[in-house]
């Protein structure tokens, strides 16, 4: 039986550009994990259930990965399926994660991700997937008055609560000498969403977490950026089942040196990914080009990835969004780069 790729609809799927385009077949070559997992068969059938997000910086690697045929050579002659399924937000992903529908979700959020540790989730913190700060902002029609923080005081401004943008603004507003209780925070969970509100007048400016919604307005529709998320930085992870992790370590490592050799390919290749990705994903190039450079979408380890975890938990905390207690240990015990520091960076 070969090898394939396909991509699945499950609850909280977004109907997107990309829907249908993850199905292919799979045979191709690859070296042997040096850490395979003894207990494997090589002729048994294995599944990597990926939880992913329609278009959006943290999956250039996936799509190039999958353009360039790089999970047909990693898994040639190991009988691997990888089904890969587009959720809305990270909040809809995580809950299918908790319910051991996935194995690994690709870009999800800070907060989803402390949660799901305060609530006893068994989850394994693999790498971080991006940086997004100058990309993603807070953005009002031109015809507001609206161009800095300050005006923002006793205004609507939507954003999506408990993600890792609700952190953002907050960080924003307190840059202003304004706490969120001097604006009205509307709970807004998706673009479509903030477009209606805008034209209800539900909201005057609006957070996105989507560089493209955001150079799509600006560049498009006259709306201006009041201000971006330079110093106050939306990260996302690679994370997985504890059990999946220590049951697969092989197929992992597959799966991270495809997405490794698409990070080289999109470093060394620029224009050319720039392409792939747009003609994949249905957008123009200069949209994929504006969403990807100005944020960071190297797969890495580093301190800004893990203070930020710290940082949440203590937002998550004071807000009341969890309840439970957790030290340092409880939340870095949560993550293992063993697969991630073998790549130089």
């Amino acid at each position: 039986m070969m090898n394939k790729i396909k991509k699945i609809i499950g609850l909280g799927l977004v109907l997107s550009l990309t829907l249908g385009l993850f199905v292919g077949c799979g045979q191709a070559s690859a070296k042997a994990s040096e850490n395979k997992s003894e207990a494997a068969d090589a002729n048994e059938q294995r599944v990597i259930r990926l939880g992913n997000f329609p278009f959006s910086i943290w999956n250039a690697q996936i799509i190039v990965a999958y353009q360039n045929g790089y999970f047909d050579e990693v898994f040639e002659g190991k009988n691997v399926d990888v089904e890969i399924t587009d959720f809305a937000n990270g909040p809809a992903a995580n809950e299918a994660f908790v319910a051991g529908d996935l194995d690994i979700i690709n870009g999800i959020g800070d907060q989803p991700i402390v949660v799901g540790i305060a609530n006893g989730v068994d989850t394994k913190i693999l790498s971080g997937a991006a940086k997004q700060g100058e990309n993603i902002g807070v953005i009002a029609p031109g015809d507001r008055g609206i161009t800095s923080t300050a005006d923002l005081k006793g205004k609507k401004v939507g954003v999506y609560i408990g993600t890792y943008v609700h952190k953002s603004i907050i960080g924003i507003l307190n840059d202003a000498g304004l706490s969120e209780e001097d604006v009205e925070l509307v709970n807004i969970s998706s673009t479509s969403d903030a477009s209606a509100a805008f034209a209800s007048g539900d909201i005057d400016a609006y957070l996105s977490m989507s560089g493209d919604y955001i150079h799509e307005k600006v560049d498009g529709e006259g709306y201006v950026v009041v201000n971006d998320c330079a110093n106050h930085p939306a990260f996302s992870y690679i994370v997985a089942s504890a059990k999946f992790v220590d049951e697969n370590q092989d197929i992992l490592a597959d799966f991270y040196d495809a997405l490794d050799k698409a990070q080289k390919f999109i470093d060394e290749n620029t224009d050319e990914a720039y392409s792939i990705i747009a003609e994949f994903s249905d957008y123009d190039v200069d949209t994929v080009r504006y969403t990807i450079e100005n944020a960071d979408i190297q797969l890495a380890w580093d301190e800004d990835y893990e203070q930020n975890l710290l940082e949440t938990y203590d937002f998550l905390f004071s807000h009341e969004m969890i309840t439970t207690e957790l030290s340092e240990d409880d939340i870095l015990d949560r993550v293992d780069t063993s697969i991630i520091d073998t790549y130089s960076k």
